[in-house]
């Protein structure tokens, strides 16, 4: 049991000391390459577009969202005026058939 534990232990602090290896790794990686201001532009027009586009998508969503809640509120307005219309009708049909009893 206690082989276990020590190998558990062990198996954790290497995956630590591989996590802390491949993390300095990518920090050199990525100073290297932001070094260049060319690079660096590059990361920034990229993040302008990426930027840009999730602003379109989103106006486009909004857009999409007020077109369809004008059709459902279009819709309602002609549901209730069909409603008032045959209620009425249906009042007019009872007086009548009241008239003639």
């Amino acid at each position: 049991m206690t082989d276990q534990k020590h190998s558990n232990n062990n198996a954790a602090i290497g995956a630590g000391v591989a996590g802390a290896v491949i993390g300095a790794g990518a920090a050199v990686a990525a100073t290297a390459v932001l070094s260049k201001k060319e690079n660096r532009d590059k990361i920034q027009n990229t993040f302008n577009d990426v930027k840009d586009k999730v602003i379109e998508g989103v106006n486009n969503l909004e857009a999409h969202r007020k077109d369809a809640a004008d059709q459902i509120e279009e819709k309602m307005n002609d549901a209730k005026a069909t409603a008032k219309s045959k209620i009425a009708e249906g009042k007019k049909a009872a007086k009548a058939v009241g008239a003639n009893a």
